[in-house]
């Protein structure tokens, strides 16, 4: 009898200890998910910071190029060289004008978004008031539009996400972890490990975004991408999507590749496909016409 008692003490020891110990790991691995969130936020403000320096520079320097003429084409020379295109540094120089954003150079308060701004739908630099004559052009290839980038406003107002699994060098995206390609990193295969619970922000190569439908259409995503239902994988998409935003009064100007001039403007409506409604936050919100997703009566 004793030793029936021990044995079933002994089990019970050894389950609570592995009870505690899976415990332990859990509490540990929360603490470096809210140090890493912590950090994520602290990052998010400097960089926040430093685009309206940024703006400030540009207002600055901005004055020393004309508006017409041959020399004006000298300013697009500038940012290309530093691989700012010309609708973002038209942003920066507007964000750096408003009063919030220079309040927040001084330490008081947070950087506002391109959309508490009103910037967010606004057009691209072209159209804008500080449209330069005769810009870049000439013999360049066409370009590669699977490396062409979310633009800023995009990726500030949707916000942080677990995870970037087509993301660039030039990447605005806020993610914890990004798979870059130009490191020998497949986002495709990596889609096996992510659990239905991470958040995936993906912008797919548009040769192909069937893979990437299949990959993480079990996950928490937010797919940008075309608005043309004709194609098998939108269908796809659409069966698992909550919530469809489409920006308003503009379409989608990607950021080309440095030294890549802009090909006319996009031509394409583009939507933000979010499998959770609830992940869709108020600034990316404010910024979009919204659509629910109609579901079948069960």
């Amino acid at each position: 009898m004793r030793d029936e008692i021990a044995i079933v003490e002994n089990v019970q020891v050894r389950a609570a200890e592995a009870f505690r110990a899976a415990h332990r790991a859990l509490r540990e691995a929360e603490t470096r998910e809210r140090r890493a969130a912590e950090t994520l936020r602290e990052a998010m403000q400097a960089s926040a910071r430093a685009r309206v320096s940024l703006g400030v520079a540009l207002l600055e320097a901005r004055k020393a190029w004309p508006q017409r003429g041959p020399r004006a084409k000298g300013w697009g020379d500038l940012l290309a060289s530093e691989g700012i295109d010309d609708a973002t540094a038209w942003r920066y120089m507007r964000l750096a004008e408003s009063p919030e954003a220079q309040l927040s150079l001084t330490g008081e308060g947070n950087v506002p978004t391109y959309a508490a701004l009103g910037l967010a739908g606004e057009p691209g630099w072209s159209d804008a008031p500080h449209a330069v004559e005769g810009g870049d052009g000439g013999d360049a290839p066409p370009p590669d539009r699977d490396t062409w980038c979310t633009p800023r406003w995009i990726t500030e107002a949707i916000g942080p996400w677990d995870l970037d699994p087509c993301a660039n060098e030039r990447s605005h995206v806020q993610a914890l972890v990004q798979y870059l390609l130009s490191r020998g990193e497949d986002g495709l295969a990596l889609a096996t490990e992510v659990t239905a619970d991470r958040r995936v922000f993906i912008n797919p190569p548009y040769s192909d975004v069937m893979p990437w439908v299949q990959a993480y259409r079990h996950t928490r995503f937010c797919f940008l991408v075309k608005f043309d239902p004709s194609t098998r994988w939108f269908t796809e998409l659409l069966a698992q999507t909550d919530l469809v935003l489409f920006p308003r009064r503009t379409r989608i100007e990607f950021e080309p590749p440095p030294g890549i001039p802009r090909d006319g403007g996009n031509q394409f409506p583009h939507g933000l496909f979010f499998a959770r409604a609830d992940d869709a936050l108020p600034e990316i919100r404010a910024a979009c016409f919204t659509f629910t997703v109609p579901r079948p009566a069960a």
